[in-house]
């Protein structure tokens, strides 16, 4: 894939700095999300390149699709550097509707 090599790029640049793992969150709600653009890590906060943030919407986008929408969902991708991977953690938000029956009946 073409975005491939980019991603690869930042993961090793991170190794190099002697980074191990780090999280990038996610908020979706009300019809809009955001996947922030930096990976926090124990060694301080990183920028994530326009590349792994395309990466990280369209793979989130493939999985769980409408994960913006209505109460939204959120989460987090955590890189593991030590392996090259990255795991998408996923909570989604939901509303329960309870049926309390007739709540009030007058006649006239």
């Amino acid at each position: 894939q073409t975005c491939a090599l980019p991603i690869l790029n930042f993961l090793n640049d991170l190794k190099s700095q002697g980074v191990s793992e780090g999280r990038v969150n996610f908020d979706g709600g009300g019809d809009s999300g955001e996947i922030y653009n930096r990976l926090e890590t124990r060694n301080g906060n990183f920028d994530i390149d326009n590349h792994v943030e395309d990466f990280l919407y369209r793979w989130l986008g493939e999985f769980y699709g409408g994960w913006e929408i209505n109460e939204g969902s959120h989460g987090d991708f955590e890189f593991f550097l030590d392996d090259m991977t990255i795991q998408l953690n996923f909570y989604e938000h939901t509303e329960n509707t309870e049926d309390l029956g007739t709540v009030f009946y007058t006649e006239f």
